[in-house]
């Protein structure tokens, strides 16, 4: 047989979309027995074999298998979505030791059964599938599948060392905040380790059993430990150990209630040193906590190696340009303390050998055969278009660099509750968003409904009416990232419409559809967290509406490609003009929406418009050609990767990866410190922080040698690749934010120091401030032809043979 091939945005076969029978889930059970549960991949010839077989896409058997094989360890699938069918098939199994072997000739189809996209609502970060709960099914993996993680196939490879008694650091500690991955994490490693230690699923459900004993309601269990020689008597020597699982440090433990988390964390840290100790110790920890312990530690004059190890971990979990090692931290080699915030999710893991978590999330999403199969509003449909429109090549490529690019400009990082909570977002909006009447639809029946609402004759719907291909427009994933709209509410804009409009021809009603529209105060749900970040923060960093006007935003397979600039000349022409330009390059909903505002557009230009209303309709058609393009440059632009400061974010995210890149930065920021003309470091010293300079009568100015700035050496260790550079200014670290960066590229390209915005220039004269401060109280330095000179009198103080003196300054005498 070939090598199997994945095609971009699934293989569709006749049954593609499909609900599976019970004859071809018996089938496919009967090659997971014969595998043993093992080589469930789609690389596999047996599963390819059997794919072919069943008219089925290989990705869909191998979904089919993993369900069974989630059964076999005691877990479920997709929040609780597991075929009814297949636990039928595993009862039957486990009764009878075997299945009944059936023939796959005379298949029929079954009746349609819809799971995507409604199920994506339950990835938002407030629903279980964006919590996850310490082996407990249905909880914080939405997709039913652990997806890989750098640290995931680091954790893997400790496994494989463990089972062949190679010494490996045995005390774990995973550090983050909420929503990192930390419970998925532990609960993949207690997967990895039963795999290759070949326990049947024994490990898993050992800890699973345990979890388990509190109601679900409650928080679990603190602390868990299954000792490996009770599962498996007969275990090699080196493998007599305890694993105990900390699922969350933060709680306090039942056992012992007079105890605070803290305590119960040092008195677990105290045993590290124990020689000979054979448990293996994983825990979960927020930095809170460990700061919490670290006070405890010094105000109960713990023992001074506790309080180091405590020191230790702390300084390996920091983003500092001081941060040390984390695998293992130093001075404690049996101890991993690995920070879960600092790693990317967006991009590639090991370089580009392995997909991003994004790309694995969305592959698993776009290539699920559960989608509905005929959807009811058809082309209609935004979020049937989502999935179409992310399986074109390169899609997810691009917006993975959307979600980098923010991060590069924001320094925070998407965390997998991020990520779920935003998937959700974009793809099928909030279940709110899909509320009509009081009543919550689904997906596709709330696109269905907007449908029948466009075709409605009712007097009653007019207002619902004139938002509904709006409102369908607005849910394909490019304009939800960038949702922000002007409300155009404003006297003289109501006045202009309502004066061109009122009792004139059908063809301006799509102006009044617009407005309506656009003034819906409803109109951008902020209710829940992604929803603000993506309105307050990612849209304004990002949007592709503001792109340099040079930039490509549209590549064609034939002919030329579209850069920022020609979206804007065509559409400035007439919204008809621009639509007959890129009518083959956007989505359906889109092209509906610019058809209509073309009809206005032409309208706006006819003869019913009288000489007295030509300013008003003019007004009009300005404000229905920037929405056109805009919308055009918003779709395009997500799809092919163009938008605002890609550029700048680009040159910085090498200035981070390239010393070479750095040193042009270093030589930018060392001209902003210093006085370049005079060769001279200075500085007042009569002004409190970030205050203007006062006259001359009354300024006090430090004179020194110039500031050097220089790159921050770092050591290489085993730890997370850094958020972000820093530079040695004097001797301390100063973050290279991208704020810094892009401020530095704008005053080389001849912006004027003056024209820097309030938070750079905080940082710039927090940075000579801290100069100023060490050379006044440094002997040395001041020694160093350091002089405060009296702007008012001309007179320079000098610091010389340990005595201050007054002197007139030379370019005075």
């Amino acid at each position: 047989m070939a090598k199997y091939k994945r095609i971009p945005g699934g293989e569709k076969t006749a049954k593609s979309g499909t609900t599976w029978i019970e004859d071809e889930l018996r089938l496919a059970l009967n090659l997971y027995l014969e595998l043993e549960g093992k080589q469930i991949h789609e690389h596999n010839p047996a599963i390819q074999e059997l794919a072919d077989r069943l008219e089925r896409s290989v990705r869909s058997l191998e979904a089919q298998m993993r369900m069974f094989r989630n059964l076999e360890l005691g877990g479920d699938y997709s929040h609780g979505n597991m075929n009814q069918i297949c636990r039928n098939l595993w009862v039957e199994h486990i009764n009878n030791g075997t299945t009944v072997p059936k023939t796959d000739e005379g298949i029929t189809a079954p009746t349609d059964s819809q799971n995507y996209p409604n199920d994506l609502l339950k990835w938002a970060g407030h629903r279980d599938g964006g919590v996850k709960k310490p082996f407990r099914a249905g909880t914080g993996r939405p997709a039913g599948k652990r997806f890989e993680t750098a640290l995931a196939v680091r954790l893997e490879k400790w496994a494989t060392l463990i089972a062949k008694g190679v010494e490996v650091p045995s005390h774990i500690l995973l550090v983050g905040g909420p929503g990192n991955g930390k419970t998925d994490t532990v609960e993949g490693l207690i997967e990895d380790l039963d795999r290759i230690l070949k326990l049947d699923g024994r490990l898993f459900a050992a800890f699973g059993s345990k979890f388990s004993e509190s109601p679900s309601n409650e928080a679990p269990p603190r602390r868990v430990s299954v000792n490996l020689k009770a599962i498996l008597p007969e275990t090699p020597e080196h493998l007599h150990r305890t694993i105990t699982l900390i699922q969350d440090a933060s709680e306090t433990d039942t056992d012992f209630p007079e105890k605070s988390a803290q305590e119960l964390l040092l008195a677990e840290l105290d045993q590290i040193d124990s020689s000979n100790s054979n448990e293996i110790y994983i825990c979960c920890v927020n930095r809170g906590i460990l700061a919490q312990a670290y006070s405890e530690a010094q105000l109960r004059a713990q023992g001074p190696r506790t309080i180091e190890l405590l020191t230790e971990i702390t300084r390996a979990v920091t983003s500092s340009p001081e941060a040390t090692s984390c695998w293992p931290i130093p001075s404690f080699p049996s101890v991993v303390a690995w920070p879960m915030d600092i790693d990317t999710l967006v991009e590639s893991i090991n370089g580009e050998t392995q997909p991003s978590v994004l790309h694995q999330i969305l592959d698993r999403i776009i290539e699920d055969p559960s989608w509905e199969n005929e959807c009811q509003a058809g082309k209609y449909c935004p979020f049937c278009e989502n999935r179409r429109a992310l399986a074109e090549p390169n899609a997810v490529d691009h917006l993975s660099e959307l979600l980098r690019a923010f991060e590069l400009g924001t320094g925070k990082r998407w965390t997998f509750r991020d990520l779920y909570s935003l998937v959700s977002y974009i793809l099928v909006g909030t279940e709110q968003d899909l509320v009509t009447n009081g009543t919550q639809l689904s997906p596709c029946e709330w696109a269905s409904g907007q449908v029948e609402l466009l075709n409605s004759t009712k007097k009653s719907d007019a207002i619902a009416r004139a938002r509904a291909l709006h409102r369908l427009s607005g849910n394909l994933y490019w304009h939800r990232l960038f949702p922000m709209w002007p409300r155009l509410a404003t006297k003289d804009f109501n006045d202009s419409r309502k004066k061109i409009i009122r009792g004139l021809n059908e063809g301006l009603k799509p102006v009044d559809d617009l407005f309506r529209y656009l003034q819906w105060r409803d109109r951008a749900n902020k209710s829940e967290a992604i929803s603000k970040t993506v309105a307050n923060k990612f849209c304004p960093l990002l949007d592709p509406a503001n792109a340099d006007p040079e930039q490509e935003i549209s590549f064609a397979t034939s002919g030329n490609n579209f850069t920022v600039r020609d979206i804007d000349e065509r559409f400035c022409l007439s919204v008809g003009h621009g639509l007959k330009q890129v009518t083959h390059r956007i989505s359906f909903l889109d092209r509906e929406v610019l058809k209509r505002l073309a009809t206005a557009d032409d309208e706006l230009n006819g003869d019913s418009i009288s000489n007295q209303d030509s300013v008003k309709a003019e007004k009009l058609q300005t404000v229905i050609r920037m929405f056109a393009c805009r919308l055009v440059k918003r779709a395009l632009g997500t799809r092919n990767g163009s938008y605002t400061n890609k550029d700048n974010l680009n040159h910085y995210k090498q200035a981070l990866e390239n010393s070479k890149e750095l040193k042009s930065v270093q030589a930018k920021l060392r001209s902003l410190i210093n006085d370049d003309k005079r060769n001279l470091f200075t500085v007042p010293l009569m002004t409190t922080f970030a205050q203007p300079t006062p006259p001359i009568r009354r300024n006090v100015v430090l004179e020194c040698q110039k500031v050097k700035v220089q790159a921050w050496k770092t050591e290489k260790t085993e730890r997370p690749k850094p958020q972000m550079a820093y530079l040695s200014v004097d001797g301390s670290p100063v973050p290279l934010t991208f704020e810094l960066f892009d401020a530095l590229q704008r005053l080389t390209k001849g912006m004027h120091t003056g024209s820097l915005n309030g938070e750079v220039f905080a940082m710039i004269d927090r940075i000579r401030s801290r100069v100023a401060g060490r050379i006044v109280r440094d002997r040395e330095a001041l020694d160093d032809d350091a002089i405060v000179v009296i702007e008012a009198t001309g007179e320079a103080i000098r610091f010389i043979d340990q005595e201050f003196s007054i002197e007139l300054r030379e370019e005075e005498a």
